[in-house]
Order: C-alpha cells, then structure tokens, then sequence
C-alpha cells in the first residue's frame, strides 16, 4: 500500500486522469455524506448552522495559504532541490516552523472573535442558534489549522510528484463527516456532528506522514537564520492567491449571510445545488489545474514556452472533452439525479424540485470556473500572481455588489418576484430571489472565465484557433447527446420514479444511448480527443484477450 501511495508521476494527462478518477470515487463518498445530511436534516436550520459555521474558519486556512501556498512554495522546493538536500530540509523547516506559529496565534484569535462575529456577520442567528453557530464555529477553528498543515505536506509531496496520494485527501475528509453524522450525532448531539469533521480533517494530515518520512523530508520546527529571507520571499509570493483566495471567501461569507435571511433552509438548498455543480469543476477541471501545475512551473523556470503552449492547448481540449456532457448530462437529468441521491427521509419531492432548479442554473458556471483555475494556476507557474488576485477579487467584488442589487430590487419590486416565481413554477418568494441570486452569480463567474482566458493567451502569445475549434466541435457533439437523452427521458420514461431500481436503470440507459451517440459524432467530426476513448477501449480488449 505504502509502495502504491508513493508512486510518483510526470505525465500530465496521465496525473489528469489519476486526479479525475480517484475524483469519482470521491464524488460517491460525498454524495454519501451530502444524501446523510439530507436524510437527517434536510433544509433545515441546524443545517444552515453548520453550512455556515465554516465561514469564519475558513479564513483562518485562506490567511495561512500566506504563509504556505504550494503556487508559490512549489517553484521554491525546486530551486532548493537543485541546490542539495540540506538546503530543501532548511527552507521546509523553516517555512514550517512560521506557519505553526501563525496557526497558533490565528486560532486562539479568532476564537474569542468569533462570537463578535456572530453577532456582525450572522445576524438571522439569535438564542440557540446562535449558540451552536459559535460553538461550531470554535471547533472547526481545528479543523481549519490542520487543513493548512495537509496543505504544507501536500506541497512537500507534490515536489516529489506524489499525486495519488493527494487526490484520496478528499475521500477521507468526507469519511470523516459521515462517521459524525451516522455515528457520532446520535450519541453526541452536535458536538458528534462536529467532531466527525475535525476526525475527516485529522485522518488527511495522517496519511501524508508515513510517506513523508519514507522520502525523509518531514518538516520540524527548527528554522535556520539562513532561510529567514527566503521564507519571507515565499510569503511574498503568497500574499496575491491568499488575497484572491481571502476576497473569496469575504464575499461568500456575506452571501452566505445574504441567502440565510431569504428563508430557513435556503441556505441548505444552496449547498446541495453548489456541490452536485462543482462535480464537473473537481473531476475535470481541479483534476487538470493540478496535474498541469508542477509541469507549468518545470517549463517556465527552463524556459520552454512553446512546451507551456502545447500544455495548455492540451489541457484545454481534454476539459472540454470530459466536462461538456457531464454539464450536458447534470443539466438535463437533474431533478432524476437528485431524486435519486437525495430523496430520502427529511428531503421531500418538493426539495428536490427547489434543488433541481437552483442547480440548473448553477451547473453552466462550471465550465467558466474550470477555465478560470487552469488560467489561474498557468499564470501562478509563469510568476503573474497579481493577474488571477485582480481577477479573483474583481470577481467577489462583482457577486457581492450584484447579490445585494438583485436582492433588494425583488424586494421592493414584488411584480418582477412575482415573473420568477411564475417561470421557474417555486411557490415561495425566498426561493425565487434564490434563483435570481444564483444566476447573477452565475453571469460573474462566465465574465470572469472569459477575462483570465484572454489575459492568458495574450501573455503566453496562445493562437487562439484550434482552442476555438475543439471547444466547437464539443459543444456540437454534447447538443446531439443533450438531444437523445431528453428525447428518451419524454418518450419511454416520462412517468417513472427515479429513486427506485427502475429509476436508476432508466439512468444508465440514457446514459450508454447518449454517450455512445456522443462519441461517434466526435469520431465524424475528426477530433483528436477520440483517440482517448479508443485507445481505452482497445487497452480493455487486449486485457481481456490476457485473461
């Protein structure tokens, strides 16, 4: 096992793929979560609570990425590599040491700070409501510092190439949390529910630690005078993504505040639609930023531009290859999907409704924010980290201002509410500013995309064509597999309940119909990235002609 989790990798396609599918599994393990939250809890308030609760801790971990942000570090442990194994081990300790420090002084910060917060930030919250807020709140606060620390070690095991091992951080974090919800909220209370989270955040710094000893480069509080200045370096280089990471953050606190006072339960919906979104953003999207990373940085301190060039052109072509029709697919077959992940115990057929509509809407955007974390991290690699800052912060400055507009237009102006409510058939009014808040976020991360996706090709001097050309010759292909799977989903399987064993084949079928439909379209049109699945699907003959 030891052996499997310390293989390294280089290949980008290759880590793409090992990210993604490593991501799948992921994606079962948090559905497995998220249908627990909605088996126990629902829309509820106490799920708000603890949605919400992770607001201000998170910007414990955001603030300590100044400290430790693997964009900026990662180019450092390579300079350091070629200078000899004693000067990495110093930089290692010695940015180490500094982050426990802040961690230390952070936590015991915003700890007596949260519940000033509280009262500042999460105003809807009042009594017992605002007690377990706080109480959450504080306790994550552990959470949060032990995820900076995986993230330290997660940069040490990138610089070896140690891919696999990260993409399975996720998996355990999530096991975490349903051990808490399962296991623990039934004996304990909420302090079970909690606990089961610092338990997930726990168990991903663990596994980092034998591997790290096996390359013997486990970090220890011992700073070096001589490394003092080029820690403060890497904090430098740090400050613009923690920035945009922290402008982030600011802003979805103040939306989360935003969407908690429209409804009890709204906030909960928001996070059900928001994760089944980001399913085509982790496993393809996240899977490429990371993979290209690591080699991003390789060809440009070598100077290899048009290596850079080809990479990027590639990783393009491979996104929208995969993400198109798992958008087309989550779009299409939300309300079935949902149903059948989802509805269970607390979460109704009308939640699931509410949920499916927010979705559909939220889904489009990730094609735009898989676009902006590739061009985000291209430019981390080449040294432009104030770009994706300006971008980010542009961003959350943009949703903000444009949450609170919308928000308080549909409020004075009930006839517009009333159109919205009307369209999308929800019959409570918190709900319709939902969806009118969703889609104005929606618009923002689209412009965004479309901004850091210029800015990138214009500094790398990217010909623009055959990116164009691949992202047309894909969206043809998911509007032919868009096509069939509505045509049979209103033909043969208009009536049938998909959260049943028949619901779940009516699934699969549409999804072998249309995938394969969607495959010989991009066969007819020519495009290279065919070569994928047919290359797959001879390695799976010849596997089985061994057998």
């Amino acid at each position: 096992m030891l052996k499997l989790l310390d293989k390294s990798h280089t290949d980008v396609h290759k880590i793409a793929y090992i990210l993604g599918t490593v991501s799948i599994f992921g994606y079962i393990i948090s559905f497995l979560r998220d249908r627990a939250f909605a088996h126990y809890f629902g829309p509820s308030e106490l799920l708000d609570i603890y949605i919400a609760s992770f607001r201000i801790p998170d910007t414990l971990f955001i603030i300590a990425t100044a400290f430790i942000s693997v964009y900026a570090i990662l180019p450092m442990f390579e300079q350091k590599q070629k200078q000899g194994k004693n000067k990495l081990q110093e930089f290692i300790n010695t940015s180490f040491y500094f982050l426990v420090l802040f961690l230390v002084f952070g936590v015991t910060a915003l700890f007596f700070a949260i519940p000033f917060l509280a009262d500042t930030l999460f105003q809807s919250f009042s009594g017992d409501a605002r007690d377990t807020f706080v109480s959450f709140s504080r306790i994550f606060l552990i959470q949060a510092a032990l995820f900076a620390v995986s993230s330290f070690f997660t940069a040490i095991l990138q610089l070896k190439r140690k891919f696999f091992l990260y993409s399975l951080l996720p998996i355990l974090y999530n096991v975490g949390i349903i051990a808490g919800v399962v296991f623990l909220y039934p004996i304990y209370g909420t302090f079970g529910l909690a606990g089961g989270v610092v338990l997930g955040a726990l168990m991903s710094v663990c596994i980092q630690i034998p591997i790290i000893l096996r390359n013997r480069i486990m970090p220890i509080l011992a700073p070096t005078k001589q490394m003092l200045s080029e820690t403060w370096r890497a904090v430098k280089l740090s400050v613009p993504r923690a920035s945009a990471l922290l402008s982030h953050g600011v802003g979805n606190i103040i939306i989360f505040s935003v969407i908690m006072s429209l409804s009890e339960g709204a906030l909960s919906v928001y996070y059900f639609a928001e994760n089944l979104k980001t399913v085509p953003l982790i496993i393809v999207g996240t899977a490429y930023a990371v993979a290209t990373f690591p080699i991003l940085v390789n060809y440009c301190t070598e100077n290899k531009m048009d290596k850079f060039r080809e990479t990027i052109e590639s990783a393009f072509r491979r996104l929208f290859f995969f993400i198109f029709p798992l958008i087309a697919y989550i779009f299409i077959l939300r309300e079935p999907l949902i149903s059948f992940f989802f509805e269970t115990g607390y979460f109704t057929e009308e939640t699931t409704f509410i949920t499916g509509t927010m979705l559909g809407m939220f889904v489009f955007s990730a094609l735009a924010m898989s676009v902006l974390i590739i061009c985000a991290r291209a430019l981390y690699a080449c040294g432009r980290s104030l770009l994706p800052f300006l971008v980010f912060f542009a961003l959350s400055v943009a949703e903000v201002v444009g949450v609170f507009a919308v928000v308080e237009f549909l409020r004075e102006n009930y006839s517009s509410l009333t159109i919205i409510l009307e369209w999308t058939n929800l019959t409570t009014g918190g709900f319709g500013i939902l969806f009118a808040t969703i889609a104005t976020i929606v618009v923002m991360e689209t412009i965004a995309g479309i901004a850091i996706f210029i800015i990138l090709m214009r500094i790398i001097k990217q010909r623009i064509a055959p990116i164009a050309r691949s992202l047309f010759e894909h969206a043809l292909a998911t509007g032919v597999f868009a096509t069939v799977i509505v045509s049979m989903q209103v033909t043969f399987f208009s009536d049938i309940q998909y959260n049943t064993f028949e619901g779940a084949c009516a699934l699969i079928a549409m999804t072998a119909i249309g995938t394969a439909l969607w495959y010989i379209v991009l066969l007819l049109l020519k495009n290279k990235e065919s070569d994928i699945v047919r290359e797959q699907m001879q390695r799976c003959a010849q596997l089985i002609r061994r057998n």
